[in-house]
């Protein structure tokens, strides 16, 4: 469903079109500043489009710093207007951007661009487009607050999903202590506690237990020395769950 820009004025952070940059770039590309109606492409919402990549790529467009904004063309005819981080941020050991959108009927914003006045020259035309292209850049304005609760909403995910890292030293009924490594989903892998503080005894079998303690699956050193890569492939396979229980025992 799309916004109609006729019902609601939205506030945030500012947006801003440099009308004279733009003009000296299309003047400089094409002779003259021209207007969306001098753009010809087989949809509507693909010229708004290329006719605000235009005032991107003249440098004409006003953005908070480290934010991009954007404006593409859909298949259903049309708009979408975005705003995403300016670069990836290392969170852990993800690289995460975070994007906002907004959806558009382009007639309908032209409509409230043209409230009934006429194009009656080449100069009106240029100044009603770029009324067109600051009516987008309003409607973007909210755009960075959605941001923000992206990335809250992300962490607060983080938090509550993911398990960290990690390795203790735990006793179990029938293997003595044991060397557990906790892996992401909460199950661990776990070995003989001979192999951190005497490793050159070694580490005699791998095993792979539920959240709760449950063995799941069971390799001797035997196996990981007549099959090492199906082996270890397995260990792993299974404590991330990436396969079913029967291809890992």
């Amino acid at each position: 469903m799309t916004a109609d820009p006729a019902t609601h004025r939205p506030a945030g952070a500012a947006f801003a079109l440099d009308r004279s940059l733009f003009a000296e770039a299309l003047s400089a590309r094409f002779g003259s500043p021209i207007s969306l109606l001098e753009i010809r492409r087989p949809r509507y919402s693909q010229t708004v489009a290329d006719y605000f990549r235009m005032a991107l790529d003249a440098n004409a467009i006003r953005a908070p710093s480290n934010l991009q904004v954007a404006v593409h063309a859909t298949a259903e005819d049309d708009l979408l207007i975005s705003l995403r981080e300016d670069a990836f941020a290392i969170d852990g050991t993800r690289l995460v951007r975070h994007t906002s959108t907004r959806p558009f009927c382009p007639r309908v914003l032209l409509n409230v661009v043209l409230q009934d006045r006429p194009v009656t020259s080449t100069k009106n035309a240029f100044e009603v487009s770029c009324e067109m292209i600051e009516t987008l850049l309003e409607f973007a304005r909210p755009l960075p607050a959605s941001l923000v609760a992206l990335r809250e909403a992300d962490a607060e995910q983080r938090a509550a999903c993911e398990h960290p890292l990690f390795a203790v030293l735990r006793s179990a009924p029938d293997h003595g202590e044991e060397l557990v490594l906790v892996v992401a989903g909460g199950r661990t892998i776990r070995t003989d506690a001979g192999a951190i503080d005497q490793p050159w005894v070694g580490a005699h079998y791998l095993r792979v237990c539920d959240p709760d303690g449950t063995e799941v699956a069971y390799w001797t050193h035997d196996e990981w020395a007549e099959e090492p890569v199906a082996t270890i492939a397995a260990v792993f396979a299974c404590a991330l769950r990436v396969r079913e229980l029967s291809a890992c025992a």
